[in-house]
């Protein structure tokens, strides 16, 4: 996978969120991990980094989302996000413990690259982004099976 500019994390528990960001820096994924441990703070950072009131442009690739959160859940984040005018158009991903038919239903409302189960598997999280990305992006395709991180 080619890396990634910037990654935003968001996720309420601490530990997950140095795991997540220790497993992405480990792969050499992104330039820049960003962090948020509620959908309030995450809506902060857009604000601040990447709205078309403050910047030009921003290089936000991926926002990661757990659903179950305080102060503002994920899909109360994305129903904000949805009003939000930014400089970027980052792929968005649910990344959460729930895999519970309601929380899938609700995640289809929603323009999403996806959704992934935790723990964090930077070849789901490499396949998905794949999935959803460009055709000029022809070449990350070409990457051999054999390099799949299990973890």
């Amino acid at each position: 996978m080619k890396k990634l500019k910037n990654v935003l994390l968001v996720d309420d528990d601490e530990i997950t969120l140095f795991l997540k960001s220790m497993l992405l820096a480990s792969e050499g994924s992104a330039e820049e991990i960003l962090m948020a441990s509620n959908g309030q703070e995450a809506q902060r950072i857009l604000e601040e980094r990447c709205s078309t009131a403050k910047v030009c442009s921003c290089d936000l690739d991926v926002i990661l989302l757990d659903i179950n959160m305080p102060v503002m859940t994920g899909f109360e984040f994305l129903e904000e996000y949805g009003q939000m005018d930014l400089a970027c158009d980052p792929k968005l991903v649910i990344l959460s413990s729930s895999n519970h038919p309601l929380d899938q239903a609700q995640a289809g409302k929603f323009a999403l690259a996806g959704m992934l189960t935790k723990p964090l598997n930077v070849q789901d999280l490499t396949d998905l982004l794949l999935q959803n990305s460009e055709p000029e992006n022809e070449l990350l395709k070409q990457k051999p099976s054999s390099d799949r991180n299990p973890h």
